[in-house]
């Protein structure tokens, strides 16, 4: 493997303590698709205010441990999400849409509703419980992203075979910025915190049951050399560095209680809704000269 990079977040499906049926049904094929060992190929096609962006990437899980392997050899490795810790709640509804096949393979077909409006769409292997392909749906109804295995390979372990899972754990973390980090940001609860990945970063995870983002916070503006490119998005009139890889948005920041990272697999609308309740960046002197001019 030419590099392991820890990744804070993957794309997630807590449905612990929900009701019975359809979210019952989708919780043991959850838990049970945390226990599989297999390996294959991925696509992922996002429809991002950047344009599309698509990729093909090796993927394998076992023991633990889920790895995957971009076109460019890079490896990124995270620990499997558990099922214990939060429900899913109030905010979603599971609705069951019956069987059909997924290559060649028997799936089991379910939407995640808010309200009226159809987040998810999930296909999970009836065998194993892995989830074969999702569709994401931003909050006006238009996809967002698409993964879908164009290869599954079931019990073969793969580029997860040697990864140690403890490599993957970030250090505890004794006290911390609420404020800075609090816990609940636009419906997600703090679900852990942890040092890393370097000494003077604070790393907070978030959930809401069915979505997830890791926020970096530190005093200092906190350097992501993947970025130094990556173009200046303005979300609702301030200014992010902001940029799409896979079904993961990254985006970093500056404010009055330091350094800010976004990272996460959440639609456009609710990235919105996470950036208005954090700290919003700092305009320096010469962005607040020009704006008295527009």
């Amino acid at each position: 493997m030419r590099r392991v990079a820890v990744v804070g977040v993957t794309a997630v499906l807590v449905i612990a303590g929900a009701a019975a049926g359809a979210a019952a049904q989708v919780a043991e094929l959850v838990e049970q698709g945390e226990q599989a060992r297999y390996s294959g190929e991925q696509t992922v096609v996002c429809n991002t205010p950047d344009g599309q962006t698509s990729e093909v990437f090796e993927v394998a899980q076992a023991d633990g441990v889920v790895v995957s392997r971009d076109s460019g050899g890079v490896v990124r490795a995270a620990a499997v999400t558990r099922t214990g810790g939060w429900s899913l709640g109030g905010k979603y509804e599971v609705r069951d849409r019956g069987e059909e096949l997924f290559l060649q393979r028997p799936v089991a077909v379910v939407e995640i509703m808010e309200g009226d409006l159809l987040r998810l769409r999930l296909r999970f292997d009836v065998e194993t419980g892995v989830l074969l392909a999702s569709d994401v749906f931003n909050g006006d109804g238009s996809p967002y992203c698409s993964t879908r295995f164009v290869v599954f390979l079931p019990g073969a372990a793969g580029l997860a075979a040697n990864v140690d899972p403890e490599l993957l754990d970030l250090s505890p973390v004794g006290s911390f910025n609420e404020s800075a980090l609090p816990e609940a940001i636009a419906g997600f609860d703090r679900i852990s915190v942890g040092q890393g990945p370097r000494e003077e970063i604070v790393s907070a995870y978030y959930g809401d049951g069915i979505f997830s983002f890791t926020v970096l916070n530190a005093e200092r503006v906190i350097d992501i050399p993947e970025l130094a490119e990556a173009p200046t998005a303005d979300i609702e009139g301030h200014a992010y560095r902001r940029q799409f890889s896979l079904s993961t948005v990254v985006v970093e920041w500056s404010s009055d209680r330091g350094g800010y990272v976004l990272i996460g697999d959440i639609p456009l609308d609710v990235q919105s809704q996470v950036l208005r309740a954090l700290p919003t960046p700092q305009q320096g002197f010469f962005d607040r000269l020009w704006s008295l001019f527009n």
